[in-house]
């Protein structure tokens, strides 16, 4: 009896293995299969440099995708104003309003396709928002008065930052008062002198700064006074006469002293805006164009080495309208490259600036 027990149970020892070895392989091919679908599908990464500041849409091209999740450095972005989910054919969209040193990292796009989990990587590389020191784009013009006009200097700055800005006339800080005012419109910074007097004449100096560095620009006011005029006008006029007080009693004389002593009508021409700096490449058309203003109307030239063009060269051409003077050369040469001066003058008075043509290298 115990022999017969004993062969029993050996027998059920020995098929005992069958059904758990059965049970082990399906178990692991349950796992791998579940491993198969949750397996990620990569898309080579995609490098992507993008400048601190800008906007940028990210695509993910994934096919039939579904639960979108966009993640940055581990971290799930929600759909917001600055990360805005999108759809565009098959292609999953993250754009980002305004890119900054955040989103430095790898951003992953991750959907459930019929294939299984997805994921499309992003290395970002944000690079710096390159920035400037503020410099003139027009610099404020030196100027001749007579005493009772008014004055106004004007200057357009650039640069990424906008400037700390401030006026100074013969070194001291200009503040507002009655007769002066300060002003800004976007980049054009203005100092108006309203009636100038003689005390207005001297420097004036405009100073601007940021983090990246400053600039800095004077002009030259002088302020002429109705008597130093009469008593000008004398010294030329006595000579010519057999006594003083025949200056007084000619009325031809008077005259001319009432007219220097009455309210000057019109302005002194104005260069109201010209680049600094222009370039073009061999064999291009250049034109470079200066505003300005004055009454009456000024005369206009375009001086280049002290000879006024076109100078006989039919690559040159000038065109002036009532407020406008435009500079054209077609076929620019190597030997174009140089500085260029737009004059201006009418009875009440001058003014010039120069730009400076670059001739850029093939």
């Amino acid at each position: 009896c115990l022999q017969v027990h004993s062969h029993k149970l050996l027998w059920s020892k020995l098929k005992s293995p069958v059904p758990i070895s059965e049970e082990i392989l399906r178990k692991k091919m349950v796992d791998e299969e579940i491993l198969s679908c949750m397996k990620d599908v990569k898309s080579s990464e995609i490098q992507k440099s993008i400048k601190e500041g800008q906007s940028v849409t990210l695509r993910a091209n994934i096919h039939g995708a579904s639960d979108i999740r966009w993640i940055l450095n581990g971290q799930e972005l929600d759909n917001s104003e600055q990360y805005k989910y999108g759809v565009s054919g098959n292609d999953q969209t993250l754009t980002i309003k305004c890119v900054s040193q955040r989103e430095q990292g790898i951003i992953t796009c991750q959907a459930q396709t019929e294939q299984g989990l997805i994921r499309c990587q992003f290395n970002i590389d944000v690079t710096l928002k390159s920035s400037d020191a503020p410099y003139f784009l027009v610099q404020p013009r030196s100027q001749n008065v007579n005493e009772g006009q008014n004055v106004t200097f004007t200057c357009e700055i650039g640069g990424d930052l906008s400037p700390e800005v401030e006026w100074l006339k013969d070194n001291t800080v200009i503040c507002v008062t009655p007769n002066i005012k300060l002003s800004r419109s976007k980049n054009l910074y203005t100092l108006e002198i309203c009636e100038a007097t003689i005390a207005d004449s001297g420097k004036y100096t405009i100073k601007a700064r940021n983090k990246f560095g400053q600039c800095s620009a004077t002009s030259s006011l002088n302020v002429l006074s109705k008597l130093h005029l009469y008593f000008s006008l004398i010294q030329l006029t006595a000579p010519l006469s057999k006594g003083f007080k025949w200056l007084f009693l000619n009325s031809d004389f008077m005259d001319m002293v009432t007219d220097f002593l009455s309210p000057t009508t019109g302005t002194p021409p104005k260069i109201e805006a010209l680049p600094q700096d222009v370039s073009a490449e061999p064999g291009k058309f250049l034109t470079v164009a200066g505003l300005f203003s004055g009454d009456p109307a000024p005369s206009v030239q375009w001086v280049r080495s002290g000879r006024t063009l076109p100078n006989g060269d039919e690559r040159f051409h000038v065109d002036n309208t009532a407020d406008l003077s435009t500079l054209m050369i077609s076929g620019v040469k190597e030997d174009d490259a140089g500085a260029y001066t737009l004059r201006l003058s009418n009875d009440l008075g001058s003014d010039s600036a120069t730009v400076n043509v670059h001739i850029r290298s093939m």
